[in-house]
């Protein structure tokens, strides 16, 4: 069995890339398993080998197996759905900002400020980072 699915974290744990890459297709309980990246992966140990290939045998590794060399056969329509899952994204965190600010009862020129801030985090805000000297006696404190 070609094992080349298997890549080791910084913390030591073992998840499968395939899976993880197309993660985004599972549901239910294949949501929870330890094999994909977001749910921490699996710790070595004395079964590891046996888990290995009951995981390689799963619905979940097959599936994210098919869907894989799907997008290597097809590139164009793997990045189409690249970009449309980076648009869901945005717009998602576009709407979540939105709410925050009706929420909180902020005003649309906050909304505005913290969207240009989210799409350049390293460009500052026209007034931010600005520095003024102010003395108590200057203004009578």
């Amino acid at each position: 069995m070609n094992k080349e699915w298997i890549a080791q974290t910084v913390n030591g744990r073992y998840v499968c890339t395939v899976c993880t890459a197309h993660q985004q297709a599972h549901v239910g309980s294949a949501e929870r398993s330890p094999w994909l990246a977001g749910n921490g992966g699996v710790i070595p140990n004395q079964d590891f080998s046996k888990r290995a290939i009951v995981h390689e045998e799963s619905d979940m590794h097959q599936l994210s197996m098919d869907l894989d060399e799907t997008r290597k056969q097809d590139p164009i329509r793997a990045a189409m759905q690249n970009a449309h899952a980076q648009s869901r994204a945005v717009t998602a965190n576009l709407f979540r900002t939105a709410l925050d600010g009706v929420i909180h009862y902020r005003s649309f020129l906050d909304y505005e400020r913290i969207v240009h801030l989210q799409v350049n985090p390293l460009l500052p805000h026209e007034h931010m980072g600005r520095v003024h000297k102010l003395s108590c006696r200057q203004h009578n404190f």
